[in-house]
């Protein structure tokens, strides 16, 4: 019964961060723009951008988005980037021809062309 309770409880919890994780944001996109371009202080870009994000609410939701889209493709960039070579490292070793010199140069080539 209690770890019943727990598991609500994390929910709940987890439920009001990602809420107030996705007000902010929605409502705070353009802080650091006019905090370099109209240079503001922190407490009134904020402001400023809560201004533009509620008048421009449409905008600023394909602005999150697009971001959002271009947050996941650079992870995903990353972890092709570092996934491959480790797993050719792997597949060599579970081969057993990573001791082979020759192989080992090959896979270290590859994994530095995928890197460059």
């Amino acid at each position: 019964m209690l770890d019943i309770i727990d598991s609500i409880f994390i929910r709940i919890i987890f439920g009001i961060w990602g809420i107030s994780i996705l007000i902010v944001a929605i409502l705070w996109p353009y802080t650091r723009y006019i905090i370099v371009i109209e240079k503001m202080s922190m407490s009134d870009a904020i402001k400023r951008s809560a201004f533009y994000a509620i008048r421009n609410l449409w905008q600023t939701t394909k602005f999150v988005m697009i971001e959002l889209l271009l947050l996941t493709r650079f992870l995903i960039n990353i972890l092709i980037i570092i996934g491959i070579p480790f797993a050719l490292m792997y597949i060599a070793n579970w081969l057993n021809i990573i001791d082979s010199s020759t192989v080992g140069t090959i896979i270290i080539i590859i994994s530095i062309g995928l890197i460059l």
